[in-house]
């Protein structure tokens, strides 16, 4: 994260601090080659040697706990908050803190994923925001008794060249989404990325809740959730949809 030499220690990207908050994580359960393990209270999305002592007993340490400490509750009983824009910028650092590293994961299980490096060193030196990142917010049906769950996006320009992620992810009745991007072009060092930011289409928006940049008084859950497996592809694929479709549609 911050780019330092190490020693590096691994890293839970579901942290502890967040997994104790999630009931429905009780007596998991994995099967390989026909054995099934005993029943454990884990989630095994792990970095190996990914971040430092510093960075992970410090700052990231901190972030977890003012994350639970605020929306913790909710990820097993979606009851209705209000964020001030100090508490929705807590979150919103947690959420795109947690979403890169989903996407570094990713791209260690040799799967097609982006992650903005400078954005890492950012939340590093800052802890807050990158800048020019985008986070939504929306309350999950976990009727499926869902845990947890996540999909990789990312923008490319006409090149080919990868210049944002696009990932969205779910903790118990949490969701999230995160639009991150370069800020600085990497062909052209201290030259901001030109990038015009995102706008969900209408229904995207009347189901999510814009956390940042802040707004003055952040209502979650928002009127709709999203609902049911078949839902959460099609919110995390928006943007493929969006840019895929006739200038019609």
């Amino acid at each position: 994260m911050c780019g330092g030499p190490g020693p590096l220690t691994d890293e839970h990207v579901i942290s502890k601090t967040v997994r104790r908050q999630m009931p429905l994580l009780s007596g998991v359960t994995r099967t390989f080659a026909g054995h099934t393990s005993r029943p454990q209270n884990v989630l095994h999305i792990v970095l190996r040697r990914a971040v430092c002592p510093n960075c992970n007993g410090g700052w990231m340490h901190q972030l977890e706990d003012d994350f639970v400490a605020l929306v913790g509750p909710k990820i097993a009983r979606p009851e209705e908050m209000v964020l001030d824009p100090a508490q929705q910028e807590r979150v919103a650092t947690w959420a795109i803190k947690t979403a890169l590293l989903l996407e570094v994961w990713t791209c260690a299980q040799g799967r097609g994923s982006y992650v903005p490096v400078d954005n890492l060193r950012w939340l590093a030196s800052h802890q807050s925001p990158p800048a020019f990142a985008q986070v939504w917010m929306a309350g999950v049906d976990s009727r499926l008794k869902r845990l947890a769950w996540s999909q990789s996006g990312f923008l490319a320009i006409a090149t080919g060249e990868r210049v944002a992620c696009l990932a969205t992810f779910t903790v118990g009745h949490l969701g999230f989404q995160v639009f991150a991007r370069d800020i600085e072009d990497p062909n052209h060092p201290g030259t901001a990325r030109s990038l015009a930011p995102i706008d969900p289409p209408q229904e995207i928006r009347d189901a999510t809740v814009c956390i940042w940049p802040t707004v003055e008084r952040a209502l979650w859950p928002p009127g709709k959730t999203i609902l049911g497996l078949e839902a959460l592809p099609n919110w995390a694929g928006w943007l493929t949809v969006l840019y895929a479709s006739p200038p019609s549609q």
